[in-house]
Parts: structure tokens; C-alpha cells; sequence
């Protein structure tokens, strides 16, 4: 008899010959029961049906039955120093570019060749939204003023921050416009 070279166990042949043997010796290899445990828990089963959380509703902190705000804004898309815009409808806690429910338009700020500042909506589906009770930010509606779906709204304000200053204009006995 010759040397036989060994295979990897993982091998094909080494798997069916392990089935092949485990045929012939017919042996059923059965493991005892796991004890029953709650899966929210992770405790040994409980008595009463009240002491477990599971047949109790889950509750999260700070979750009640909120319906979801809807608001239809713009998400910023294209590079530095030249801003493109779609309009969507999303989440009011979701982020600016994050997850939205539906893209309905977009808005490029930026005046093409003709001088004109371009603003493609899908007015059906901004009517639908609105229907829902999404509540579209200033700006939108400002879009959608000029574009005639909604009543037309004076233009918003830009936001800008308030520089506190330590020279204050002070008027002094005497000297008026005095800095200090």
C-alpha cells in the first residue's frame, strides 16, 4: 500500500467522503434544546405575561406617534461658485442634500447666455404635496409664486448674520460722532 496524499479538509472529495461515511455509520448527531429566552430581554422565560417587554409595545424615548413633517426645499447640487438646485419634498429633520421622498423641479440660480434663470417644476405633483400638507420654505414659495401655483410672495431676505461691534457711536457733551 502507498502513501496516500492528503487533501485539504475542505476540499470537495473530503466533504462527500465525510457525507459518505456519516451515511454508512447512519449517525444523527442532535443537539439538546436551547433554553427558552425572551429575544428582547435576553432573560430566562418569565412567569407572569406582564413582566416581559414582549408582550408589551416597544417604546423608544421620546417617541409618540408624530406625524412626519413635510416640507418642499431646496437641495444644493453642483460645484463651488455654482450653485444648481433641485426641488424636493423631504423629511423637515432630514438634511439639506440628504434622503428625500421625491424630486419635483429644479432651479439654477445662475442666468444662462440668454439672461435668464431657469426653474423646471412638476406643478402636479407640487399641487398633490401641497395637498398632503407638505409646507413648501420661503424660498420655494417664492418659486412658486412666480411660476403661478401659489399667490405670489414678495421676495425673502437673504440671510445675513449681525456683526456686534465694539465701537459704538457715542455721543459725547460737545463732540457728537465721537468713536470711542
Amino acid at each position: 500500500m502507498g502513501a496516500r496524499a492528503l487533501k485539504p479538509l475542505n476540499s470537495r472529495s473530503a466533504r462527500l467522503r465525510g457525507r459518505q461515511r456519516s451515511r454508512e455509520l447512519d449517525l444523527t448527531i442532535s443537539t439538546p434544546p436551547r433554553p427558552l429566552r425572551c429575544h428582547r430581554c435576553r432573560r430566562s422565560p418569565h412567569g407572569s405575561p406582564t413582566a416581559c417587554s414582549l408582550t408589551q409595545p416597544t417604546r423608544r424615548r421620546g417617541a409618540k406617534n408624530k406625524a412626519m413633517v413635510v416640507r418642499i426645499r431646496l437641495a444644493r447640487f453642483g460645484r463651488k461658485h455654482r450653485p444648481f438646485y433641485r426641488i424636493v419634498v423631504a423629511d423637515a429633520r432630514s438634511p439639506r442634500d440628504g434622503r428625500h421622498l421625491e424630486r419635483v423641479g429644479t432651479y439654477d440660480p445662475l442666468p444662462g447666455k440668454d439672461g435668464i434663470k431657469e426653474v423646471r417644476l412638476r406643478a402636479d405633483r407640487i399641487r398633490y404635496w401641497m395637498a398632503c400638507g407638505a409646507q413648501p420654505t420661503s424660498k420655494v414659495a417664492w418659486l412658486l409664486g412666480k411660476a403661478g401655483i401659489l399667490p405670489e410672495q414678495p421676495r425673502p431676505e437673504p440671510v445675513t448674520r449681525a456683526f456686534s461691534s465694539r465701537r459704538r457711536l457715542v455721543p459725547l457733551v460737545g463732540a457728537v460722532g465721537v468713536f470711542r
